[in-house]
């Protein structure tokens, strides 16, 4: 009579195995940020466009000078503070965020 005791607690603690395997899977899927965005900035004219944008923590923001003259990206506003180097014409700087928000920029 001990024998299928043991095997019924042997399945048991298997099945208590594999839930705790599915719940920490649960947990790291949940901990992955949703699908990331690209967004394109352009710098044409002395303005941006978009002048500003909202952000998702992984998207990564692009800025391309298509002005002669040089400019730079600098927050207004936002979770986090950015500044890129200069950029020529045709330069870009690329940005991903990690602190989700709505930026302004200049």
């Amino acid at each position: 009579m001990t024998a299928p005791k043991r095997l019924s607690t042997a399945m048991v603690a298997c099945l208590a195995a594999v839930l705790v395997a599915g719940a920490a899977l649960m947990t790291v899927v949940r901990a992955t940020p949703s699908s990331a965005s690209t967004i394109s900035v352009m710098i044409e004219h002395y303005a941006f466009s978009p002048a500003s944008i909202t952000v998702k923590v992984g998207d990564t923001v692009t800025w391309t000078n298509m002005d002669d003259a040089p400019h730079t990206v600098t927050t207004s506003s936002g979770p986090t503070k950015i500044d890129s180097p200069q950029l020529a014409k045709g330069d870009t700087f690329s940005y991903t965020f990690t602190q989700a928000g709505t930026y302004d920029y200049y």
